[in-house]
């Protein structure tokens, strides 16, 4: 896959292009079933897929202070989307300049003059031009005066609720990470650099890897996590306590510390990713550290009875 920034980067050579719009924040089952078809779509053609998305997120520039926590850093985006065989990633710069574009104008240059589209893929709640003017249906009509055909998809329901972004982010606030897996067809993730800590992990017996991570990722809600940590020597077993640690002391800042199991690895100033496959438990205030230590070891053989049958794809 090619990832480009730019329309003067991109050429259709002649061939049949197909699009898909959207945000594809977390690139869900929802997303994924869209860019499926449209692979599918361009392989049938002997054409061209394209994945269209906006880069920042347009609320990041229009409304800040109501941008979502990301489910994906744009490396992940890239490389999920990547996996699902599209031929080019276009990441169109969002600036004020671009919030101002009509949706006749944004057909006219970007997906008829610029790319070259026969074939648009969108889901059903797709808005687009100045002001979210723009619908999905708004969008077919448009494109019909080119001779372009929008593919609009229903929602894909999971226990009869529609899959989307926001439902994602909503089962990883409240710890419900398997809902929230199922609906990313992966395990989530979060990507960060170990730094030091204050080393009470390793004086109870459980040395802890502390995670500086973006605050501009979300992460799931306080508590004790079975996970698989990916690092340079390997993916590994693990257990990850998320929260401010109410049995070391009061109002200590949020943190994530990873419990790599039977392993003793020196992965200082190391970018690892941590993988959350279930949740075990809330983040409980205990009578000591010794009440604490005995719960972890309860924990860490949780873990590994969970851990032994995990079976979503570990995105790398």
């Amino acid at each position: 896959m090619k990832v480009i920034t730019s329309l003067q980067d991109f050429s259709s050579q002649g061939k049949f292009v197909s699009v898909a719009l959207g945000n594809f924040d977390g690139v869900h089952i929802g997303h994924q079933h869209i860019i499926k078809q449209l692979v599918n779509e361009a392989k049938r053609k002997n054409g061209i897929s394209v994945v269209f998305t906006f880069e920042p997120h347009p609320l990041k520039v229009l409304n800040q202070a109501n941008c979502p926590q990301l489910l994906t850093r744009l490396e992940d985006k890239q490389r999920i989307i990547s996996n699902l065989h599209v031929d080019f990633l276009l990441l169109y710069p969002f600036n004020l300049n671009t919030a101002q574009m009509i949706p006749d104008d944004f057909v006219k240059e970007i997906l008829i003059k610029g790319l070259g589209a026969k074939h648009v893929f969108v889901g059903f709640n797709f808005t687009f031009g100045r002001k979210a003017q723009g619908t999905a249906e708004t969008l077919k009509e448009i494109c019909a005066n080119y001779g372009c055909e929008v593919t609009i998809f229903p929602p894909v329901m999971v226990d009869g609720v529609c899959v989307s972004s926001t439902r994602v982010r909503e089962c990883l606030t409240n710890g419900r990470i398997k809902e929230g897996n199922m609906l990313l067809g992966s395990y989530y993730q979060i990507k960060g650099t170990v730094v030091h800590g204050d080393k009470i992990g390793r004086d109870m017996g459980f040395p802890t890897a502390n995670l500086a991570f973006s605050s501009e990722i979300i992460v799931p809600a306080n508590g004790v996590y079975a996970v698989k940590v990916l690092t340079r020597e390997g993916v590994f077993d693990g257990v990850a306590n998320i929260g401010c640690r109410p049995t070391i002391g009061n109002n200590l800042p949020r943190t994530i510390e990873i419990h790599i199991l039977e392993r003793t690895l020196n992965i200082y100033n190391q970018e690892i990713k941590v993988f959350f496959v279930d949740r075990l438990r809330d983040e409980i205030r205990f009578s000591g550290k010794e009440q604490l230590a005995h719960q972890i070891y309860e924990d860490v053989e949780r873990a590994k009875f969970i851990l032994n049958s995990f079976n979503l794809p570990i995105v790398k």
